[in-house]
């Protein structure tokens, strides 16, 4: 799309052939660089973004789900295994570094297991950047997604997990719900209806996400972690983006502060 504008009620849109197409209702899914959001919304902060770096190996490997922690990084770096490729990367909240720190972090994580060794030389010209909606609660809160003739969805409308990334089954979920309230007649609604999904599951990762990466909390859980079965499992699990009770949480925290 190379120009939208508003027409009457409608809007007009013209592709990179010069065609232009008129159309009544327009539904934003273009993802974080979203040209709808920026007609209609308020710019985000830069502290709402997850920036990150992440390389698709084509191989197989014996490493578990990893998640690993630097010192003053608001992020971290992951491996996530698959049957015949794995995923490893790191993210920051803001941008935090110029890229060639940012790499030389990346390095660092590579230098935790012998099996990554053979990534290491490639990782400056095969791992590719990436922006994704990590907004704070009060972002989320107050971003609005949905007009009588217009309306966003997944990563354009902010729809994404704030601490994990996760952003492809909100996606999903943003879009039917979306279909919903167009099937009823009556688009206003998904406003409501994009944030009940968001309150159920995206805002306690928006209200506790920018605080899990302070020096103070992190110092606190690598101490944990190294001593608890149970914290290792909560953090996983909210950072995998997995959505516990809050009775689950509190006794994970119980247990974390136990040691057992």
């Amino acid at each position: 799309m190379e120009k939208l504008e508003s027409k009457g009620r409608g809007f007009e849109l013209q592709d990179r052939a010069g065609e232009i197409f008129a159309v009544d209702f327009l539904a934003g899914a273009e993802g974080i660089s979203s040209r709808v959001r920026r007609m209609f919304c308020e710019p985000w902060s830069r502290m709402d973004y997850f920036y990150t770096l992440s390389l698709l190996w084509p191989k197989p490997t014996s490493l578990p789900l990893t998640f690993r922690f630097f010192s003053g990084l608001e992020g971290y770096a992951w491996i996530f295994p698959g049957k015949e490729s794995f995923s490893l990367g790191i993210g920051s909240r803001g941008k935090q570094f110029q890229a060639g720190q940012f790499f030389s972090l990346f390095e660092k994580a590579l230098d935790s297991d012998p099996e990554l060794a053979e990534i290491k030389p490639r990782l400056r010209k095969q791992a590719v950047s990436w922006l994704i909606p990590a907004l704070r609660f009060s972002t989320l809160r107050q971003q609005k997604v949905a007009a009588d003739n217009w309306a966003l969805i997944g990563d354009a409308s902010g729809a994404a997990h704030a601490v994990s990334g996760g952003g492809i089954p909100y996606a999903l979920k943003t879009a039917s719900l979306l279909a919903e309230a167009l099937k009823a007649g009556r688009p206003e609604q998904y406003q409501a209806l994009w944030w009940r999904l968001c309150k159920d599951e995206l805002a306690g990762a928006a209200l506790w996400g920018p605080l899990f990466y302070r020096p103070f909390i992190q110092g606190m859980l690598s101490g944990y972690l190294l001593k608890s079965g149970s914290a290792k499992k909560l953090v996983v699990r909210l950072l995998s983006g997995e959505h516990p009770p809050r009775r689950e949480i509190f006794s994970g925290l119980a247990k974390m502060l136990l040691g057992f």
